[in-house]
């Protein structure tokens, strides 16, 4: 498994890193402290701590894909 430490600092992140997500099939967590969701629901990432960043989990093959990095911390 792939993993990456990512900062999402305002909606408007959230929203674009929901809708890069949502175009990639495999699957994908996205963990802060304690919390984990789904990156490709909006709702469940409401849950999340956004003052420190977060560590997304990427079970594909071949390393986080190149639409996602623009996240990285």
């Amino acid at each position: 498994m792939n993993t990456m430490q990512i900062r999402l600092n305002n909606f408007e992140d959230v929203r674009r890193f929901v809708r890069d997500c949502s175009g990639i099939p495999e699957d994908m967590e996205l963990v802060s402290g304690d919390v984990s969701a789904d990156p490709k629901s909006i709702i469940g990432l409401m849950a999340m701590d956004f003052s420190r960043p977060m560590e997304l989990r990427y079970s594909g093959g071949e390393g986080i894909p190149e639409s996602l990095k623009e996240y990285r911390v």
